[in-house]
């Protein structure tokens, strides 16, 4: 199928095209807008045109480019919803709709096999082990508190288990006897009374980018010292993982993380369909330009103890978020043409020094995968003399 511009469609006709194009094919059907707003319109349009399909939404992070903070964990746990619905076989005949935004598409995620088989699902009526349950969830990102508020967090009180599961609008709480679930029922977070309503079944999920294994922790500590060398082992950042423990912004070194980095296409089988909103490439553009400001100005290199501000928050790590690939795809069908893609695997390496020698740029294939010369504007470059 060859791509398709709309010129001059009133607001809401973009999600009728996206509801008819789903009727006429089995793939999946995935729409870019161009920010969270537009997103959020179109799911909603959705709604009106086709009620009965199933929507997915796919939103990027709250936060910048080698940011020193988290992501919402919210938002967090709807990604990884999305990404772990997406391994799961749709009902033949109904394929889903996926909306995301322009940044959330470049955003490198973790790869499939990181989500495969983490999944638990719990019944009333059913057994578990409390002490496999929490195993469970702390091997999947989940964070044990006093009191649940927010998505990701569980709390255990003898026989009561209360926990926030991904893809869940409100938080669940399991009333054992012994290893008998008794009740699961969902609960108020302002209250945290209980709900009359029960449920008779629960899916749990992961609810985290980045988890802190042994595995993982090991990974992470030998690629941060490769980066930093063994001062950085005074690090706040890496004293904390190293420990096991969560520290602020760690999800931007999540390439450290995971032995590879996959996108969202990668999630979706080949024949998905591709769309995006008016003006996609020029918010692409726009949000390179801001990768790369970010990047300059946390490039310096800063006191030990300050190691966890340092240069390469998000990209240097080698596996970074942002990938030439995805950046072609965009070009070629900005406009909000319809493009049968195959949704094909990426190889695209970090977005970190923006300036570099044209011949250090055909040296990347002879790089390490962590080499900062592994770049999007090596891609670039290239891509410019290839083409005279």
């Amino acid at each position: 199928m060859t791509g398709l511009i709309v010129h001059g469609a009133p607001e809401g006709f973009d999600a009728l095209l996206i509801a008819r194009r789903r009727a006429e094919t089995d793939a999946p059907v995935l729409h870019v807008c161009r920010d969270d707003a537009r997103m959020a319109r179109v799911v909603e349009a959705l709604g009106f045109w086709a009620p009965g399909i199933e929507v997915l939404r796919f939103p990027a992070w709250d936060c910048l480019p080698y940011d020193r903070v988290s992501p919402n964990p919210e938002i967090v746990a709807e990604r990884v919803a999305t990404l772990t619905r997406l391994m799961e076989p749709a009902r033949r005949g109904h394929p889903r709709v996926v909306v995301t935004t322009v940044n959330a598409l470049v955003q490198k995620v973790p790869p499939r096999e990181t989500f495969r088989g983490a999944t638990m699902t719990l019944r009333k009526g059913g057994r578990v082990q409390p002490e496999k349950l929490v195993a469970f969830l702390e091997a999947n990102g989940y964070g044990r508190t006093g009191t649940v508020m927010e998505h990701g967090e569980y709390a255990v009180r003898g026989g009561i288990i209360d926990l926030y599961p991904a893809g869940e609008p409100d938080p669940v709480r399991l009333d054992l006897f012994g290893d008998e679930i008794e009740s699961l029922r969902r609960f108020d977070t302002g209250t945290q009374r209980s709900g009359k309503a029960a449920l008779e079944e629960l899916w749990l999920r992961p609810v985290g980018e980045v988890f802190l294994d042994e595995e993982s922790r090991h990974r992470f500590r030998t690629g941060y010292v490769d980066l930093f060398g063994a001062a950085a082992t005074e690090d706040p950042l890496y004293v904390s993982v190293s420990a096991g423990r969560k520290h602020p912004g760690m999800e931007h070194w999540a390439g450290l993380f995971h032995e590879q980095m996959e996108t969202l296409l990668d999630y979706l089988p080949g024949g998905a369909s591709v769309s995006l909103d008016h003006q996609a490439e020029d918010v692409l553009a726009a949000r390179l330009e801001m990768i790369a400001d970010h990047y300059e100005a946390r490039r310096a290199p800063v006191r030990v103890n300050e190691a966890v501000a340092s240069t390469l928050l998000l990209l240097a790590a080698g596996e970074g978020a942002f990938t030439w690939r995805v950046a072609a795809a965009l070009a070629l069908v900005a406009g909000g043409g319809w493009l049968a893609a195959r949704a094909g695997r990426t190889e695209a390496r970090a977005a970190t020094p923006w300036r570099t020698s044209l011949q250090e740029c055909k040296n990347i294939g002879r790089r390490p995968r962590h080499s900062p010369l592994n770049s999007l504007a090596c891609r670039s470059k290239l891509k410019r003399t290839s083409n005279g």
